[in-house]
């Protein structure tokens, strides 16, 4: 708002918290367009479908399923009660009264059976679907072994839903708060003919937000009028652009042309520097990978005396703007559930350089190669920031070990692929889950070391477990993975979320969908 209108009017102007719209007229923010750049347009938003950050985190704020996560908590949404059986068999929903979609046609039960049944389905490879695999039927439905008859859902009326498990699951109404566990309404998937999701009119809604305009560059949601829920949207519409660079997404803060958007940490500073707010969300761990049985560096010796030369007083100087220093393999704000890891997860000891031992392992090292080491290619993650560390590391391992070591740029998903694919001896390289949880990470980690079936086996029953009792499991993995030879971490990393106003009291968590574009000037 400009400052003559401000005197003229006299009215103070309501502080977003994640955004100065309601700071830009004369409008009350109930009546603002909040405006949010994004990294990539999604090709669907099909829930049941939804697999990018961008896609759940628009598909959370279009529609709502039977539960919503509100402040790392699970609350009733859609539901308005519901009850377990004593043997913890039998989930019984009631939806509240008067529950329709954005075309104004009731939505009943029957919707959200189909919405379960399409993520069941094996052909629509809904993402986590497997989440929902204590429903009876529900696995071998999964595995193409059983047909959709099989499954234990049941929409008993309208507004009755129930289902029946094979095995009591007590975080089934965390499952059903995911983008694959929405309503959909067969009458309309239908029709759509295949293209369910791939237009804003070839879907409905029932969320704090519907589908306005889909257009090449943007789109916009507008507040659902027939939405009664206790979620309702405090601006009446958001305006979502896509792509750019990061100095263009802050120049547009700055020029008052877009309220919110999503950055690389590596630009917090320069986003400091043009007054926005800024939100970090560190979900990625740097970590140094030394294959194991690999030519040379994987020689224990070789090993031993490479990690021993490092420590995070060797690191901390030459890390980009937004990167910290770490001695753990978790980033802070991977998530347990819904908790961050850092509110979980004690942090481990750290270790400082050893250069005497590293020494002493050199010594050992070098009887078997003649006095020399060969020279070795360390290969890392072509982003920005990210070469200085990498020059640090070879830097280092010069100066303690007398070690000659090429450094690499490679494209981040070929290096990630080529560690999986055991083709990579020495890097530097993220390591985060595109889902946001820390058992993720882990596992994932577990799997380049070379982990056996039945190991990672042991994370998959870990993501299962409540959350104390996850974090307890976790911690003691990744104490169990830092005392691994082969992986030494560097340095955290992630996003960051840049308003033109204070950010408080908000949970901003974009691969789980959770940043609510609904609630955003609520504060």
């Amino acid at each position: 708002m400009k400052p003559i209108a401000r005197v003229l009017t006299g009215l103070l102007c309501l502080l977003l918290v994640l955004t100065a719209a309601g700071c830009r007229s004369e409008k009350s923010a109930d009546d603002k367009t909040l405006r949010v750049t994004l990294d990539t347009m999604p090709s669907n938003l099909d829930p049941q479908l939804a697999d990018s950050d961008e896609a759940r985190l628009i598909v959370r704020s279009c529609f709502e399923g039977l539960f919503r996560v509100e402040e790392g908590r699970v609350q009733p949404a859609a539901c308005e009660k519901y009850s377990l059986s004593e043997d913890g068999l039998t989930y019984t929903f009631t939806l509240r009264k008067g529950l329709t979609w954005s075309d104004g046609e009731p939505l009943t039960a029957a919707d959200f059976r189909f919405g379960l049944v399409r993520a069941l389905r094996p052909e629509t490879r809904a993402p986590e679907a497997e989440r929902l695999s204590a429903i009876a039927g529900a696995a071998a439905v999964l595995a193409g072994q059983a047909g959709e008859d099989a499954l234990g859902i049941e929409a008993r009326d309208k507004r009755t839903l129930v289902l029946h498990l094979s095995a009591p699951d007590e975080h089934l109404p965390e499952a059903l708060s995911y983008a694959m566990a929405m309503p959909c309404r067969e009458d309309v998937f239908l029709a759509a003919g295949g293209r369910y999701g791939m237009k804003f009119d070839l879907i409905v809604c029932n969320g704090p937000l519907t589908l306005a305009q889909w257009g090449e560059t943007s789109i916009r949601l507008s507040r659902n009028e027939h939405y009664t829920g206790k979620f309702a949207s405090r601006p009446a519409a958001v305006v979502l652009s896509f792509g750019g660079t990061d100095a263009e997404r802050i120049d547009a803060m700055a020029d008052g042309l877009t309220d919110l958007a999503v950055l690389r940490v590596q630009s917090a500073g320069a986003a400091k520097n043009a007054r926005l707010k800024i939100h970090r969300h560190a979900d990625t761990t740097w970590v140094l990978w030394i294959r194991p049985g690999a030519a040379t560096v994987g020689d224990p010796t070789v090993t031993a005396a490479l990690k021993q030369a490092l420590g995070r007083d060797v690191i901390e100087d030459t890390l980009p703007s937004g990167f910290t220093a770490t001695d753990r393999l978790l980033a802070d704000d991977l998530r347990v559930g819904f908790t961050r890891c850092a509110d979980l997860i004690p942090a481990p000891a750290g270790r400082a350089a050893d250069p005497e031992g590293a020494q002493a392992a050199l010594v050992a090292a070098l009887k078997n190669y003649k006095g020399t080491l060969p020279t070795l290619t360390l290969r890392y993650a072509d982003e920005d920031g990210i070469k200085p560390v990498a020059s640090r590391l070879a830097q280092q391992w010069q100066k303690e070990l007398g070690a000659v070591v090429n450094i690499e740029a490679v494209p981040t998903s070929d290096l990630l692929t080529a560690i999986g694919q055991g083709e990579i001896d020495l890097a530097l390289c993220p390591l985060t889950a595109d889902d946001g949880q820390a058992v993720t990470a882990l596992r994932r980690l577990a799997g380049w070391l070379g982990a056996d079936e039945a190991r990672l086996a042991a994370f998959d029953a870990a993501a299962t477990l409540e959350e104390s009792a996850q974090a307890e499991k976790l911690a003691r993995f990744e104490t169990e993975l830092l005392a691994d030879s082969h992986i030494f971490p560097v340095a955290q990393s992630g996003k960051c979320l840049a308003a033109i106003e204070a950010a408080v009291g908000v949970n901003f968590d974009l691969q789980q969908g959770l940043l609510p574009l609904y609630k955003l000037g609520k504060y």
